[in-house]
């Protein structure tokens, strides 16, 4: 909740559609009734079926990648 004020107060954007995974940390009631009151369509993706997420998963594949690469690329131990 209080990330859809910052985004508001930082960018003068509005959040119109909020996308998440089934999982109990989305569904909860006073959550739903927020997205409810600003306007948010709140859409949910089918349980273990990462798939269907799939700019979430190639933004996280990347993120990891680049990680991956700049550790590569340090000289910070193997351990990490």
């Amino acid at each position: 909740m209080n990330f859809v004020e910052y985004v508001y107060t930082q960018f003068y954007k509005t959040i119109k559609i909020f996308r998440s995974d089934s999982r109990g940390e989305y569904t909860k009631t006073n959550l739903v009734e927020f997205f409810k009151n600003k306007g948010i369509i709140s859409q949910r993706t089918y349980p273990h079926t990462p798939e269907q997420n799939r700019v979430v998963e190639r933004k996280n594949q990347h993120v990891l990648k680049t990680t991956l690469a700049l550790l590569g690329t340090s000289n910070m131990p193997k351990s990490f």
